[in-house]
């Protein structure tokens, strides 16, 4: 059988390209994979749509790319076969039996990164689409590349060697975490992987510029997280059922929109590994 020739169509926005012509279930060549890191490298955000996989196979793809990170047990609630597959977590509002089958249900997620209030947050994250609803639940991106391309020299030189705290009290949707930790990473850093520079600012739920005066550090994290959030950095992703997305999740923020809470929305979440964030 020939190797698949791999169709890479960026979006046009400041991120994110869909990739076409590979089918994620087969065993892809070394070279094929190789396509998919240099276009993940540059764009941040892939999207492959119409794969029909199993758990297996999205487990396999995954670990092409790199190690994946266990689910933590009960961190997320849910069910979870973590004694058989102990890298899945199932994002999903369904509930069955008066238990949940996955997680983060079905309301809004405000813009973040994941778990950067770890100390080696992961490096990717990849969800593919068992079931959504016809309207909402969408995925927005914004690259942290293109906003620290756009920081004004004023802006650069306030936080040009300073961190920012990521607290870990609180998760995306406003709710307590249980066992929470936090951590602090360069504002201004250097992608572990990719080698480009970007801002990273972590979440804003409590964040805080470490060593500056709290009011002085509201001011200036509510400054970058505008700037970072603005239209012209973002791509929305509106779900069908078979997509699978890749995203960076050190050079990308995101955020969902909310949907029909008596929708049914399953989605298998895999995530990569990540390396100490360097500052740039």
């Amino acid at each position: 059988m020939p190797e698949p020739v791999l169709e890479v169509i960026p979006t046009g926005a400041a991120l994110g390209a869909e990739v076409r012509r590979v089918d994620l279930a087969r065993e892809l060549p070394d070279a094929v994979m190789a396509s998919i890191r240099q276009a993940f490298d540059r764009h941040a955000v892939l999207r492959f749509r119409d794969q029909r996989l199993t758990v297996e196979q999205l487990l396999a793809f995954g670990r092409r790319l790199g190690p994946l990170d266990p689910t933590e047990p009960g961190a997320y609630g849910g069910r979870h076969d973590l004694a058989r597959y102990p890298d899945l977590m199932i994002v999903s509002n369904v509930v069955e039996d008066g238990v949940a089958v996955g997680a983060l249900g079905d309301g809004e997620l405000k813009w973040h990164s994941d778990m950067s209030n770890w100390r080696v947050p992961p490096w990717a994250t990849m969800l593919y689409a068992v079931e959504v609803p016809e309207q909402g639940g969408d995925t927005s991106f914004a690259s942290m590349y293109a906003a620290l391309a756009e920081l004004t020299t004023a802006q650069r030189a306030r936080i040009s060697g300073r961190n920012a705290w990521s607290d870990g009290t609180l998760d995306a949707r406003g709710k307590p975490i249980p066992n929470p930790v936090s951590a602090e990473h360069p504002l201004i850093a250097r992608h572990p992987f990719s080698g480009r520079d970007l801002l990273y600012p972590g979440r804003r739920w409590n964040g805080y510029v470490v060593g500056m005066p709290r009011a002085e550090s509201n001011v200036l994290l509510d400054e970058l997280w505008a700037l970072a959030t603005e239209p012209r950095f973002v791509w929305t992703q509106s779900w069908r059922r078979g997509d699978l997305i890749l995203w960076d999740n050190l050079a990308t923020l995101h955020q969902r929109s909310t949907f029909d809470p008596h929708a049914r929305r399953v989605l298998w979440r895999l995530q990569l590994t990540g390396r100490p964030i360097p500052e740039a």
